[in-house]
């Protein structure tokens, strides 16, 4: 990249010119270097970054395939109370925690193991949904901006 002459030569930026940086400063290299030269271009011409499009759409594609993952799960668990609640043999607070978040979260049932399960799948259900759709927001965004 061929380094630009007069007042904002050795590719400092703007603000450092301006603020009165020293002028024996050394120049800059790499990306700060780049990043400078970009900084420089009065009409933003050179402000060209790839949009990744292929990778944004493979991460919404994983972050899918991990929240199917966690529907099957809470599917079975729910499967699973569907069944203990027909047991004749099992009790009416366990029958009601099969029933109601508060109960189950409680762990008023045998096994209250599958109550710690389901509120820790419910918590990275939560989270994974969150960022699901930020990405998908993001993406949609792009493609389909507001009118």
């Amino acid at each position: 990249m061929p380094a630009r002459t007069g007042k904002y030569d050795s590719f400092k930026c703007r603000s450092e010119v301006m603020e009165g940086s020293p002028a024996a400063s050394p120049p800059l290299e790499g990306y700060a270097a780049v990043a400078a030269w970009i900084a420089l271009d009065p009409d933003n011409e050179t402000f060209v970054f790839r949009k990744f499009d292929k990778l944004a759409a493979r991460n919404l594609l994983h972050l899918q395939s991990e929240l199917l993952a966690i529907e099957k799960e809470l599917d079975q668990l729910d499967r699973e109370d569907a069944e203990a609640a027909l047991d004749k043999n099992r009790d009416l607070a366990a029958k009601h925690a099969s029933r109601t978040w508060a109960e189950a979260n409680r762990g008023h049932y045998p096994g209250s193991q599958d109550a710690v399960r389901r509120s820790n799948l419910v918590e990275r259900l939560r989270e994974k949904i969150k960022e699901y759709r930020t990405w998908a927001s993001i993406v949609i965004e792009r493609y389909y901006p507001p009118t």
